[in-house]
């Protein structure tokens, strides 16, 4: 299931309430696919693509894990 924010302005206040919980589920898929890029594991990664979401899942949650 995909959520999206709400557009536009003059938005009630449920809806700017909602779309400020949407950003925060999302930052932490956002800042592990930035540390993914950023420490190039994919181009080093010579692996079967199961083998690459276990890596993928792992870096997620030490990411989560130092955010919290």
């Amino acid at each position: 299931m995909v959520f999206c924010p709400f557009k536009g302005r003059g938005k009630p206040q449920w809806k700017k309430a909602a779309n400020s919980e949407h950003a925060k589920l999302r930052s932490f898929g956002e800042r592990a696919i930035s540390q993914l890029k950023n420490w190039g594991i994919f181009r080093r990664l010579r692996c079967c693509p199961q083998r690459a979401g276990e890596v993928t899942r792992a870096v997620l949650v030490l990411q989560l894990r130092e955010a919290g």
